[in-house]
């Protein structure tokens, strides 16, 4: 996992959580509970998108997206 999340100088498409919140895509976050996977970096995405989505819904009328 570690090329997906260390920027090593290479141009590669990367999730623009703003973006997303203000798409119609979905994401689907599925991790194991065994250790060693990407239940840390599954964790830390999700909260990434709630705050872009109460970033986005807080400058829309009536605060919501």
């Amino acid at each position: 996992m570690l090329p997906w999340i260390i920027d090593d100088g290479i141009k590669r498409p990367h999730f623009d959580p703003e973006t997303f919140v203000r798409s119609t895509d979905t994401i689907n976050l599925i991790a194991n509970e065994d250790g060693g996977s990407a239940r840390a970096i599954t964790g830390a995405l999700t909260t990434v998108i709630l705050m872009a989505a109460e970033r986005v819904g807080a400058r829309q009328v009536g605060g919501r997206l």
